[in-house]
Parts: structure tokens; sequence; C-alpha cells
């Protein structure tokens, strides 16, 4: 068996009578696909692309507008005061000046007489990563006075800046141990964003900060140690 193939002029001819009203539609077609590859589709791809660009320019518009609002609303004598007592209610670092002022305020209120105390130092070189969410200055002091001295000492404490709550308390006939934990908050590292979302001040936040501008703030005043027999003395553990 031969299988060779002969193509000889006659049959090309014949061929081309029988294909020949296919020709045109068929290279008509093949030239809009690659019309459509090659120009078409990148263009379809450039306009959707450039739709999703201003539609992202225009949440950044409308971030910057919200913020402009916010800004234009905002007084800075009122933002001042309010980060004033946020910041003495939950001191950037470790404030060791407010918590002896907030117990000295307490003693002197109710008349409570401070005898020994100790602070927990804990590290002085953690890294904001390493510090926990609300981290606490923690002391542990001596009461002299009953139970009703050290109730009305640890509720005006309750409601001076800094922030505070108890971990033990102990009673005995000749006093009171109180074990408190006085809480700071680092600030966040600084991060400048132009597109991020300046928020207003909520209701909830507006009540808490009302609530804490009815707090007695003694770091605003000198207020005396007030040490009774007893001598205080301060110690790192």
């Amino acid at each position: 068996m031969n299988g060779k193939i002969n193509i000889d002029l006659l049959t090309i001819r014949t061929l081309y009578t029988d294909y020949k009203p296919f020709i045109i539609p068929f290279f008509t077609i093949l030239s809009c696909i690659i019309v459509f590859l090659i120009f078409i589709l990148p263009q379809a791809n450039e306009f959707f692309r450039s739709q999703k660009t201003v539609s992202e320019e225009r949440e950044k518009l409308n971030v910057l507008k919200n913020n402009l609002s916010v800004l234009q609303t905002s007084s800075d004598s009122e933002l001042d005061s309010q980060v004033n007592v946020l910041s003495s209610a939950l001191p950037p670092n470790k404030n060791f000046e407010g918590v002896i002022n907030a117990l000295s305020y307490s003693a002197n209120v109710t008349g409570v007489i401070l005898g020994n105390f100790d602070f927990a130092v804990g590290s002085l070189t953690e890294s904001p990563k390493e510090i926990q969410k609300f981290p606490y200055l923690e002391i542990e002091l001596n009461l002299t006075g009953g139970i009703d001295q050290a109730s009305n000492f640890l509720d005006t404490l309750s409601k001076t800046l800094p922030m505070s709550r108890v971990i033990m308390l102990g009673v005995t006939p000749s006093g009171s141990s109180v074990r408190l934990a006085f809480y700071y908050k680092p600030f966040p590292q600084a991060k400048f964003n132009e597109n991020a979302k300046i928020d207003p001040v909520s209701k909830k936040g507006q009540v808490l900060i009302d609530e804490l501008e009815g707090f007695s703030n003694p770091s605003n005043v000198s207020i005396p140690l007030f040490i009774g027999d007893e001598q205080a003395s301060e110690s790192a553990l």
C-alpha cells in the first residue's frame, strides 16, 4: 500500500470549488477571535481594573470626608480633657506617684492609718508585645483600724484614680491586710495611616468618661502622706 497522498492541481481546484462558500466566513470568524484576544479582552480587563480603582478611591474620599467632619465637630479642649481623665484612670506606665497619692487621699478621707506596704514592681524591661492586655502594679499594705474603716477605705479607693481592684483582703483584731492591683496600659505604637477612619467617642465611651470625671483624682493636687505611729516603707520585690 502506498502511504503517499498525491495532491495535484485538479484536486486543489475541486476542494476550492466545494468549500469556497466556507472560506470567507472561516477567515472572518478567525479574524474576530484574533481581534478579541489581542485588543478587546485586554481593554475589558483594563476597564474592570479602572472601575475597581475608582471604587477604592471613592471609599478613601468618603473616609477623608468623615474624618474631616469628625475633626471639625470635635473640641480640642474637650479632647484634651478626656485624654487626661482616661490617662489618669489607666496610666500609660507604672505610675507609682499616682498610686501613692490615691492611697494617701483615701486614707485621709476615711481616717485610716497606713502601715507598711510593699510594691511588686515586676519586670522593668517588658516590651509592649510581652506585657498582658491590662497589666497592673501590685501593692500589699497594712491598715490600722477595724473592718468598717477598711471597708470605707476600699470604697473610697474604688472611686479614686488610677483604677484599682482588691486582690486579697485579710482582717485581724488589730488591723487589716489588703493586696491591691493598680492597672496601667502603655500607649500603642503610633502608625500613621491616611486611610484610617476616625470614629467619634461612642455613647458608651462618653458615659464611661463622664463617670470617671466624677471620680476623685488626687494627682491633680498635692496630697500629704497620712502616716500614723507606724512608719510606712516601700520596697520592690
